[in-house]
């Protein structure tokens, strides 16, 4: 099946969903892929908010302690993640007083092929005197535009929130993208937590910051997502910031918001992967081995 049919499959199988489908379900001491995690570049491979949920599960569920915050968790993803067994393993790197920083790291029959770190905020009051704060604010939809639906926009001529699917005309274009987010379960049976969610949406940065009027032409190696707060609701929005692009190289970022306001930047680093771009109209390439399975069309789609 080519990259685009799969998509417009999980498309049309999210559609027809009223619930979050979950990501991995248990399996012993392991974690197995279930159908909503498939990647859009190949059915074989695990899309890149599921990577980031199954990691920022495995570090909250551990180590989270009440009086310290999860403010920030970059991820490495340097390694296709298979529609297979996955088996995570931690270790703390520092537990000190104001600061801690825990690792996870995601195994694949003995081999390494995504880490992540999560650093522990102590909680205390704000520092004294006023900052700069930006003026520009993320609007999220109105709670009765399109409810309970995930919905795309841009900044251009014609703002509007429309629902998925996404690839539509209006993100082939050079405005700022912007896309809202619901329904997002990482683990059958257990409820997502507000941390889990965000780290999950954070993934879909580089599609927000890298889709073109040609499609999304590079592929992220990276993911961090830094937090003043924790998101409210089941609801959350991306909204692309910045996106620079030389030789090949691209890093892009975004503003994290629910309907409370801004709560977290988001930034990728990318490479270019113009051959297998991902919505290239009007033909979508066959899916082809690669790097990591992050960016995926099919991962704002499967949560």
């Amino acid at each position: 099946m080519t990259a685009g049919a799969h998509l417009e499959a999980e498309q049309a199988g999210v559609r027809s969903a009223n619930t979050a489908q979950p990501f991995f379900a248990r399996e012993g001491s392991g974690y197995e892929p279930r159908a909503a995690a498939v990647s859009g570049w190949s059915a074989d491979m695990v899309s890149g908010p599921a990577v980031l949920g199954l990691l920022a599960y495995a570090i909250e569920g551990e180590y989270e302690q009440d009086e310290f915050f999860a403010t920030r968790v970059t991820a490495d993803l340097f390694r296709p993640v298979r529609m297979c067994r996955i088996d995570v393993r931690s270790r703390i790197i520092r537990w000190g007083n104001r600061i801690r920083l825990v690792e996870a790291e995601l195994i694949q029959s003995g081999e390494l092929v995504a880490r992540a770190t999560v650093a522990f905020y102590r909680r205390s009051r704000n520092a004294a005197g006023a900052h700069w704060v930006d003026s520009r604010v993320p609007q999220p939809p109105s709670p009765t535009e399109h409810p309970g639906e995930r919905l795309i926009g841009t900044s251009g001529v014609d703002a509007d929130w429309e629902p998925l699917p996404q690839g539509g005309p209006a993100w082939r274009t050079s405005d700022r993208k912007r896309i809202w987010t619901t329904g997002w379960s990482v683990i059958e049976g257990e409820a997502t937590t507000p941390f889990v969610r965000a780290a999950m949406v954070a993934d879909l940065t580089n599609l927000v910051t890298n889709m073109g009027t040609e499609g999304i032409g590079y592929i992220n190696g990276d993911v961090t997502l830094a937090l003043t707060r924790l998101p409210a609701g089941i609801e959350l929005g991306l909204e692309a910031d910045s996106h620079r692009a030389c030789d090949g190289v691209a890093v892009g970022s975004a503003t994290m918001f629910d309907r409370d306001g801004p709560l977290g930047i988001c930034t990728v680093s990318a490479i270019e992967n113009d051959r297998r771009t991902l919505q290239r109209q009007p033909h979508v390439p066959a899916a082809q081995p690669h790097p990591h399975p992050v960016v995926t069309a099919p991962a704002v789609l499967s949560g």
